[in-house]
């Protein structure tokens, strides 16, 4: 034992394509080939990287408005927490991975 105390988290690893297909599937009429929301141009990320999203369910008014108003940029957190808002996803550690 090294001595050091922490706690024991579940993280849950995800493949971007994965992500963009659920969130178009609840949110952008299950558009094909994910034409509607995807997550590299939504988040503004390149190839061979991870992004880590911590969700817990909570989301706020501003929040709620910007998903009715199905916005895309930097709304992957949103969509996650609404989705697990409404018990579809596990609350927890996401860590989506961006490989093509």
């Amino acid at each position: 034992m090294s001595g050091l105390k922490g706690t024991i988290n579940t993280i849950l690893a995800v493949d971007y394509t994965d992500v963009e297909d659920l969130i178009n599937k609840y949110y952008f009429d299950g558009v094909e080939s994910r034409k509607a929301y995807c997550f590299c141009a939504a988040e503004e990320v390149g190839n061979d990287s991870q992004h880590e999203f911590d969700i817990d369910g909570v989301l706020d008014e501003y929040d709620m408005k910007q998903i009715n108003e199905r916005k895309t940029s930097y709304m992957t957190y949103n969509y996650l927490n609404d989705l697990a808002n409404k018990g579809i996803i596990d609350k927890g550690t996401y860590i989506i991975s961006v490989y093509w």
